[in-house]
């Protein structure tokens, strides 16, 4: 997914400046455990023809949204705000006006375009789908850390935690399914910081079946070890679901 163009400089606030700093990454990944309830169905975004407004104040495109909605379509507006995907955040005071001018997008005001969209499809929405599953080896993973909470977090920026079993795992490795868009996506290792100044590094290894990651050489040998034990312990298994904790 490609980053969108925004210009943050009309977002400032006070006398903060904006430093550039090299190397920094481009993008992360928070990953929603759970659906999101929807508490914004009033707010809409706008665009408005740049062609036409371009370099145009804010203020200027504030009072030509209010006079819209306040003398030709008679909507209360409950505020407007700067947005970095669109010409402008509003908020209405009833979800079926905003969900009117979005089925009835585009509008012509003086020769002016306005166009409206729900607060969440603007140019930063994209399809991204979780649509590969596999299991994933963590090695030298922090003892202190091994709940699903802390799991989930040390994932959470490539994949969602489905199944952690327990069963194959040890002190050595911690042995996950999870579910992810690609395998390139998962790093070789994770470096696990606190705020109080400490921290300790983990490895990641996609299951050694897969065969689609390069495998680093200095644990080539301990996969292959690690391999032979998790095929003889779920062949030992069975069906038995004891030992392992389905993520939430």
């Amino acid at each position: 997914m490609a980053n969108f163009p925004i210009d943050p400089a009309s977002f400032l606030p006070g006398q903060y400046e904006i430093i550039d700093v090299d190397g920094r990454p481009q993008q992360c990944r928070y990953h929603l455990s759970s659906p999101v309830p929807r508490k914004y169905e009033d707010v809409s975004l706008v665009s408005i023809d740049l062609a036409l407004h371009a370099g145009t104040p804010f203020a200027h495109t504030r009072a030509l949204l209010q006079n819209y909605f306040t003398q030709e379509l008679g909507f209360r507006l409950e505020t407007i705000h700067r947005c970095p995907i669109a010409s402008a955040f509003i908020r209405l005071d009833s979800p079926s006006d905003r969900d009117w001018l979005i089925d009835q997008s585009p509008h012509n005001v003086n020769g002016i375009t306005l166009s409206f969209q729900c607060h969440n499809a603007g140019i930063n929405h994209r399809h991204d789908e979780y649509n590969r599953e596999c299991w994933l080896m963590i090695l030298a993973f922090p003892l202190d850390l091994w709940d699903l909470d802390h799991l989930k977090g040390a994932i959470k920026d490539f994949a969602s935690l489905l199944v952690w079993d327990k069963a194959t795992s040890n002190y050595g490795r911690v042995i996950i399914k999870v579910k992810l868009t690609d395998l390139n996506k998962v790093p070789y290792s994770c470096v696990v910081s606190s705020t109080y100044g400490s921290e300790s590094w983990a490895r990641y290894h996609v299951d050694p079946k897969t065969k689609q990651l390069t495998v680093d050489p200095a644990v080539k040998e301990f996969e292959e070890i690690v391999e032979e034990e998790i095929v003889a312990s779920h062949g030992s298994q069975g069906s038995s679901s004891q030992g392992s904790t389905a993520a939430t």
